[in-house]
Formats: C-alpha cells, structure tokens, sequence
C-alpha cells in the first residue's frame, strides 16, 4: 500500500468514525427522549392506579349504600302492602 492508498483509508477511518459519532449523538438523543417519555407515562400510570383505587372503592360504597335503599324501599313497599313493617 503506497502512501496515497494510506491516506485514503486514514480519510476513510476518519470519516466513518465522525459518521458513526454523529449516529451515536443521535441515537443518545433519541434514548433521552425516550427515557423522559417513559417517565411521565409512569407518572400518569401511577395516577391512573390511583384513580381507579378510588373508583373501585366508590363503587363498593355506591354498592352498599344501594342494597341498604333496597331494603328500605322493600320494607315499605312490605308495610303498604299489609305485611310486617320495618321495627315492628
């Protein structure tokens, strides 16, 4: 190999190596982005448990308190219909 030949394949070397560093500095851009994008989707997922924590327990209250207005409408429904009233 001359020195011509050399110096091309130097070049070469270099200019991929600055072509890989660019693709590099990219690519961590782009894991950068995704990391924070990853994040805040666990932020709002962690809410989103939250939210739905309170739900859920909302909806064993509404549950109960439901079966509780069942009962007293049926014992009045009972009362007015000649059979037992409530606490009598």
């Amino acid at each position: 190999m001359n020195s011509e030949e050399m110096e091309r394949a130097i070049e070469f070397i270099l200019q991929s190596q600055a072509s890989s560093e660019i693709r590099i500095g990219r690519i961590e851009g782009v894991v950068e982005q995704l990391a924070a994008a990853q994040s805040l989707t666990q932020k709002h997922l962690d809410h989103l448990t939250v939210v739905v924590a309170a739900l859920a327990e909302r909806e064993d209250r509404n549950r109960d308190d439901i079966n509780i207005l069942a009962k007293l409408v049926g014992g009045l429904v009972e009362g007015r219909n000649g059979g037992p009233t409530q606490g009598a």
